[in-house]
């Protein structure tokens, strides 16, 4: 009997530890299935940080992310938020949602890009589309407050949180 519990509580911390280390939006199922264009590639690095620059370059999203948040961080590299900003534009381009998030954020709080609050808006929806729920209270925050918003619109608190049925203000 003592067998049969060990074997229960080990199926039940797996399926704990399951859900608080894998991302609710299924991109690490995602990614699982999408190839790595640095595989085909052949080419080998020396470093980890060349590898990562290396694949990010040949286009590859979560690696264009990756080395964003380095930038963005001063992890590995100097601290540039201009740069940080290049890398997400690119992975946000190939809808990458996280991406487009920190690249509306960077534009909500001007870092490495003038302010710009409509700008924000547009990278934030697009990642919100996306169902990233990080994206979701963002942009929650800036319509409830009124930034990003049509000019002459007036605020309204509870728009971030109805926002799909008030799409005509915005």
């Amino acid at each position: 009997m003592e067998g049969r519990n060990g074997t229960v509580n080990g199926l039940i911390g797996a399926a704990v530890a399951a859900l608080f280390l894998l991302p609710a939006d299924g991109s690490a199922q995602q990614d699982i299935m999408r190839p790595d264009p640095c595989i085909s590639l052949n080419i080998v690095h020396m470093s980890a940080l060349a590898s990562l620059i290396g694949c990010a370059t040949a286009g590859y999203a979560p690696d264009q992310y990756a080395v964003g948040l380095m930038f963005a961080n001063g992890i590995e590299v100097a601290e540039n938020d201009a740069e940080a900003v290049r890398w997400f534009r690119m992975a946000a381009e190939h809808g990458h949602p996280a991406s487009q998030h920190d690249l509306g954020l960077m534009y909500a709080e001007g870092e490495g890009v003038p302010e710009d609050d409509e700008e924000a808006v547009r990278w934030y929806r697009l990642a919100y589309e996306q169902d990233l729920t990080l994206a979701q209270f963002a942009l929650g925050a800036m319509y409830s407050r009124g930034e990003g918003i049509r000019t002459g619109t007036k605020p309204r608190p509870h728009a971030g949180i109805n926002w799909r049925r008030n799409r005509e203000m915005f």
